[in-house]
């Protein structure tokens, strides 16, 4: 489980060997605006879009930390 921090940039990419078929999260550079355990929440975008409110599970993604 990835050690997420509130207000962090990380740039999120799929775990080998995952299928990421329905997943709506386009892999890419996000600032997490919410973290719950293993659970977090990013701007997907800054305008606004349902998808800022949905809570993702660290376990299916990797993480490396931009700023």
């Amino acid at each position: 489980m990835a050690k997420l921090i509130k207000g962090n940039t990380y740039n999120i990419q799929g775990v080998k060997g995952e299928t990421y078929n329905d997943c709506k999260l386009t892999f890419g550079t996000y600032q997490i605006t919410a973290v719950d355990g293993q659970y977090f929440q990013i701007v997907f975008e800054e305008n606004g879009s349902e998808l800022n409110e949905v809570w993702w599970d660290s376990e299916g993604f990797k993480f490396k930390k931009i700023k």
